[in-house]
């Protein structure tokens, strides 16, 4: 049974992230309901801040259009203009060694948000299903 965040927990996650990078990768997950393969392997270009839409590549080499929703495309917007230009990779989310983010740095982000808001549940593995759970409730 997926048990959905609370608005609560949802204000503590926000309120534990630190960078323009995180607040974007949060609400990608919050709101688009990514896997967090799926989120380490988006590229600036399937970014549409326009239309407010990802591309995304999925389990194998399935690519999809999912929608951003408009608070989600400000702060992928506000993470694009703080992001480092000089880094020689196309990938959207980078380290902060500025290498391309992988599902392993990811996983170590949400451990981290896991102790700064004290929500056992919350891991990069299950949270897409945590967090869709929330959208089929409250809508996103």
């Amino acid at each position: 049974m997926i048990v959905p965040l609370t608005d609560e927990e949802i204000f503590r996650i926000f309120k534990a992230v630190q960078t323009p990078r995180d607040n974007a990768i949060t609400a990608l997950l919050l709101h688009c309901g990514l896997r967090a393969s799926e989120l380490a392997g988006l590229r600036i270009e399937d970014v549409n801040l326009e239309l407010g839409v990802l591309k995304v590549t999925g389990k194998d080499a399935k690519e999809r259009y999912v929608p951003s929703g408009e608070s989600t495309t400000r702060r992928v917007e506000s993470y694009l203009n703080a992001r480092l230009r000089d880094v020689l990779t196309d990938r959207l989310f980078l380290t902060t060694r500025r290498a391309s983010m992988e599902r392993r740095n990811l996983q170590g982000l949400m451990r981290i948000l896991k102790g700064r808001t004290g929500i056992p549940r919350l891991h990069a593995r299950p949270t897409s299903r945590l967090w869709i759970g929330l959208i089929f409730l409250v809508g996103s």
